[in-house]
């Protein structure tokens, strides 16, 4: 059985005020596509490019229906939700 967990941030890990600015589906969507981007990942097994790779992760993680992003864009989000998605620790 394959389990996923969090990949290793080192130097580039946000802190914890960048959660604080995290707070709706569409401030995930942006922060994931700058990971992605900065991570020099490579698509074509699914996603074209890192914004729908991005929505793609994000609305999986939060349980949302993934051909949905724009009725959830703007929703706000619960502080655990934005940890939960950002594989943030609650203790920091």
């Amino acid at each position: 059985m394959n389990t996923l967990s969090p990949l290793p941030l080192g130097r580039h890990a946000p802190c914890i005020q960048d959660a604080a600015s995290l707070k709706t589906v569409r401030d995930l969507v942006r922060h994931a596509v700058s990971r992605l981007s900065h991570a020099q990942v490579a698509f074509g097994h699914g996603c074209l490019d890192a914004h729908d790779e991005a929505v793609a992760l994000v609305l999986w993680a939060l349980h949302l229906p993934p051909e949905r992003y724009e009725p959830y864009a703007d929703a706000a989000l619960s502080p655990d939700e934005v940890r939960q998605v950002a594989g943030w620790s609650s203790t920091g």
